[in-house]
């Protein structure tokens, strides 16, 4: 009479549109990271920063030095003053406008402040300027990529690798270009060579987890310990690889002390809660210990899904707790009339307390 509930994201359910949609979100993550009358932009040193102050009065001994403006918005931008960087980096290409790394930086800037077209034309501007340049090409492939201009993606590809066939990051894009197109297995062609010219690309190893977790290849192992070799603290990709040897591998053991892991990093992380609860109800039939797991993941939890409520219910069932089962069963009921499970759970302890 098993009727536990996994929760809806886990790796057996993701589908290829699912898979898709993080590739996306992770290009648009990436290309962050990349990432009238004009008044003339203040001396900001009310900050006490001897960096901003040095730089200040350099620019008031040379006003029209380019380069100046051009380190004082560097500078701005590192330390998270957006739009002040903004304004430098316009006034270092009033003064020189066929600086091409000024307008990449300005590209970057324009894409943190959501400004995605002025984004783009910062970006074609370099490439006028340079057009051979790799890192515009695969930048601007890579917004096109986000932004499902998949065409022009496609010839800002080619373009970089006509120039350098041995670039990882152009081949990394050309999986996420190849997997939007549904070409999974030219996907996982591209990101496989990404990876071989670059060890170091946690989000193309962590998609090809993905990728062959979904074929059930259990070299998805592989590549998620390497996706956590490159980024020790992904949580993420340690969750999936938990995940995948408690339910692809049957290696129980090393799945709990994995979730254990990631709450020694992350007390609050639902999935691991959840799991550990669900590896208690079902392999230990530690009911108490599950449900305490399953309270905490309730917790936790953004409330748009009742699978952890609907489990803690059912383990107070297990407990010959009727009367607490009832309650939440009801309770899920209000907020989801149409969750089945619990219809059955009510229908098991029944709708009302007979005592």
């Amino acid at each position: 009479m098993e009727k536990t509930h996994q929760h809806l994201t886990v790796l057996r359910s993701y589908s290829l549109t699912v898979l898709r949609s993080y590739t996306l979100i992770i290009a648009f993550l990436f290309l962050l990271a990349s990432c009238g009358e004009r008044a003339q932009p203040k001396n900001t040193t009310e900050s006490q920063d001897p960096v901003l102050e040095a730089l200040n009065k350099k620019i008031q001994s040379d006003p029209n030095d380019a380069s100046l403006y051009y380190q004082r918005a560097d500078y701005l931008l590192n330390n998270g003053r957006i739009p002040d960087a903004l304004m430098n980096f316009i006034v270092s290409l009033d003064l020189d406008s066929t600086n091409v790394d000024t307008w990449s930086k300005l590209s970057d800037v324009y894409m943190l402040m959501d400004n995605y077209i002025e984004a783009e034309n910062a970006m074609i501007q370099v490439l006028k300027l340079r057009p051979d340049d790799e890192d515009a090409l695969v930048k601007l492939a890579k917004y096109y990529i986000v932004f499902f201009n998949y065409d022009d993606a496609k010839t800002y590809l080619d373009r970089a690798l006509l120039k350098n066939n041995l670039n990882a990051n152009a081949y990394e894009l050309y999986g996420m270009y190849y997997l939007e197109q549904g070409d999974t297995a030219r996907a996982i062609a591209s990101y496989n060579r990404a990876v071989e010219l670059d060890d170091n690309l946690s989000e193309s190893y962590l998609t090809l987890a993905l990728l062959y977790d979904l074929r059930d290849n259990p070299v998805a192992i592989d590549y998620y310990k390497n996706a956590i070799r490159v980024r020790p603290n992904n949580l993420n990709a340690q969750y999936k690889l938990a995940y995948h040897l408690q339910e692809k591998a049957g290696r129980i053991d090393e799945a709990m002390a994995m979730y254990d892991a990631i709450l020694e990093k992350d007390p609050q992380y639902y999935h691991a809660l959840y799991n550990k609860g669900y590896i208690y109800l079902v392999y230990e039939k530690e009911f108490r210990t599950a449900l305490d797991y399953f309270g905490q993941a309730v917790e936790y939890s953004d409330r748009t899904t009742p699978d952890a409520l609907y489990n803690m219910a059912y383990c107070l069932e297990l407990l010959d707790n009727k009367k607490e089962a009832r309650r939440l069963y009801k309770q899920i009921l209000e907020v989801f009339p149409d969750y089945q499970l619990a219809i059955e759970g009510q229908r098991r302890v029944g709708r009302f307390d007979k005592n």
